[in-house]
């Protein structure tokens, strides 16, 4: 049974309609635009813009990097063109025919029992510019070149004939309430008694002269609009408001969809710079080569298998596998290997030095003698001379740091100048205090706070500091006198220790015991006095309140016995006022 398809092929006719259809409607109403095509439903003129028509299709030759890649693709996902489709950039009827082709050779022709027959990916066939094409021509044109649909012109006239049919019916009642013929009203008076949000005006005699003439002035310009143009309605307000707006996000749509079309356009007839291949790349062009051949037999014998479980068995290894993590790892490991190689063997291969040139730095002990830098007599260059003056300089650096203080060089922190002063110090003493305090009083001022009102001391030079460090040698002996004993050697001022550290333990515990009992004492008391300060603060609270409740009683009471007496007073008045009325009446009887 032949595979039946609405409309049949398309031809140029038709595309020019689509074409026309979407420019006015864009690219979201296709019912709309299928309405202008009687042969064609929406969904098959939706079809037939994103695959043939649109200017965003990619129709040019297809080169061997996507043959390639189509394969991959097909391998992966069988028979799955819409989802290939993105991928490739092209539309999934296209990505359909090119895999037939490379596989078959040639691009099959659709046949009219063909359950894939896809007409709308299919070039337009010639018109036959019989009388039914010409009637859908001819409406499509009309109907394109209408701005105003056929429903609004109808309500419009609709609007127009009641309005006609109100203005005579007013116009007959009133001719006939002259002659003195009195027409019903078709709604009772009960219906229309009522005017809501009405604002009555003010009882009283008001002159309404400039009001009439008001309004019949307004009256007359309300008859003239009505006779040329009806009465506009909110509802027409409305509607035209939405159709404004519909009107103008329709031309928004056009002008970006035109503008996109145009850059489009204007990037393919751009001239392109001259791109040349590598040298070296036409053996990248045979393996591609190559490699779809492999590919195109590989899906041939895998077609060509009876069952599943054959194709699976001898399934061909050239496809291309997802590697797992320990293999992406493993070519990882051996790309590095390869690379530490090549640089090993890269640098063995560099020529030997021509000239030696070695430093020695000290170590800046103690006991280190003087450094020595024997250098070879060659000439050195420019670079080789500032490097060397460097290295000097970061040993005199380093040199000037051996003769700062002992705190500074074992990065302690420097006292405040303030904390040091002694004024119990007397003769040599305080001379050697004085210096140190001047020391220390520099360093805080370069170490820690350069805002410290301070003279700096400048660092020695090393002659001056080796002399100095010579003479303290010679006068304080490394040694100890051979004659002072050590703690070692005293047994019985150990024992003493030990008795007196005893005695100070045994009155520590004493101390402590009292103490444990002074606070026992002391603790107690204070709960005490807590909560009897807890117990008068709630009594204290308390009286608050209530002498706070009183005086509002007595606030309230002092108003209802001044209201009281007054309302007494006047009940006095009225009764002296009625006995003098009663006494005026019996004295004029």
């Amino acid at each position: 049974m032949p595979l039946y398809v609405k409309g049949g092929a398309w031809t140029n006719v038709e595309d020019e309609i689509l074409k026309a259809a979407v420019s006015k409607y864009g690219l979201n109403q296709w019912a709309r635009v299928s309405s202008l095509l009687t042969k064609k439903s929406a969904k098959q003129a939706k079809a037939r813009w994103n695959e043939w028509l649109s200017p965003t299709i990619n129709k040019s030759t297809w080169t061997r990097e996507e043959d390639d890649k189509l394969l991959s693709l097909a391998k992966i996902m069988p028979n799955q063109w819409q989802s290939i489709a993105p991928v490739m950039g092209r539309t999934a009827a296209s990505c359909s025919d090119r895999y037939n082709e490379l596989i078959e050779g040639s691009v099959a022709v659709a046949q009219a029992g063909d359950v894939n027959l896809n007409a709308e990916s299919q070039p337009a066939r010639p018109d036959e510019a019989d009388d039914e094409e010409m009637e859908l021509l001819a409406e499509a044109k009309a109907r394109l070149a209408n701005t105003q649909g056929k429903k609004a012109q109808r309500k419009a006239r609709e609007r127009m004939l009641r309005e006609t049919l109100r203005v005579s019916q007013l116009q007959k009642r009133h001719e006939l309430k002259q002659a003195g013929v009195s027409v019903k009203s078709r709604y009772s008076a009960a219906e229309l008694n009522h005017i809501p949000h009405e604002r009555a005006p003010r009882a009283g005699i008001y002159d309404t002269t400039d009001e009439i003439t008001t309004n019949e002035t307004q009256l007359s310009e309300f008859d003239k609009k009505v006779a040329r143009a009806g009465v506009e309605n909110a509802g027409k307000k409305r509607k035209n408001k939405d159709d404004d707006k519909e009107k103008n996000q329709q031309k928004h749509d056009l002008e970006v969809a035109a503008e996109a079309v145009n850059t489009l356009e204007t990037e393919q007839l751009k001239r392109r710079k001259l791109n040349l291949p590598m040298p070296g790349q036409e053996t990248n062009a045979e393996a591609i080569d190559d490699r779809i051949s492999s590919n195109v037999a590989a899906i041939k014998s895998r077609m060509a298998e009876t069952s599943a479980l054959a194709s699976a068995k001898n399934e061909d290894q050239a496809l291309v596998q997802p590697k797992s993590s320990s293999e992406i790892r493993k070519d990882v490991k051996k790309e590095r290997k390869m690379l530490r190689h090549y640089i090993t063997e890269s640098l063995s291969r560099l020529p030997p030095p021509r000239h030696h040139s070695d430093l020695v730095l000290p170590k800046f002990e103690d006991d280190q003698e003087s450094i020595t830098i024997p250098t070879m007599a060659v000439d050195t260059d420019a670079g080789e001379h500032m490097r060397m003056l460097e290295t000097l300089r970061l040993v005199d650096e380093e040199r000037a740091k051996l003769r700062r203080s002992q705190a500074i060089q074992k990065g302690l922190s420097v006292p405040h100048p303030n904390s040091l002063v002694d004024k119990k110090l007397e003769g040599l003493d305080k001379l050697i205090a004085d210096e140190l305090l001047i020391l220390v009083r520099s360093d805080y001022k370069r170490y820690e706070d350069p805002r410290f009102n301070a003279v700096m001391v400048e660092d020695l030079a090393e002659d001056v500091f080796e002399r100095i460090h010579s003479q303290i040698d010679k006068e304080v002996p490394s040694k100890l006198h051979p004659k002072v004993p050590s703690l070692t050697e005293l047994p019985a001022f150990s024992k003493s220790m030990m008795e007196a550290h005893k005695d100070l333990k045994s009155e520590n515990a004493a101390l402590k015991s009292s103490l444990d009992a002074q606070y026992t004492t002391d603790n107690e008391s204070a709960k005490k006095l807590a909560e009897s300060i807890l117990d008068a603060a709630a009594r204290y609270a308390q009286q608050t309140i209530d002498v706070k409740c009183y005086e509002n009683i007595l606030e309230k009471e002092k108003l209802a016995i001044e209201a009281r007496s007054a309302r007494l007073h006047e009940m006095v008045d009225s009764i002296v006022r009625s006995e003098h009325s009663i006494a005026d009446r019996l004295k004029t009887t």
